[in-house]
């Protein structure tokens, strides 16, 4: 089971080892720009990033509150 990182302030980054933070940044910073685009469309915002350190680059899934609960969007481009 891959550890997970919850990230809801800058200092969360702090729980990452050294040797994996690079990946998380990465993949953070590619949320983000993913994430931008989709705020245009829906109006939410991101509050907390969770980071899963599975070793498979890319984000494999954005979830929000949606009307009628949770909604997740999977990343098409995703490799498992």
């Amino acid at each position: 089971m891959p550890k997970e990182y919850e990230i809801t302030r800058i200092l969360d980054f702090a729980s990452v080892p050294d040797d994996r933070l690079s990946d998380c940044i990465q993949e953070f910073v590619c949320c983000l720009f993913e994430f931008r685009r989709l705020q245009s469309e829906t109006g939410f915002a991101m509050d907390q990033f969770t980071w899963v350190d599975d070793g498979i680059p890319g984000i494999q899934e954005v979830r929000f509150p949606g009307p009628e609960g949770e909604e997740t969007i999977a990343n098409p481009n995703f490799k498992r």
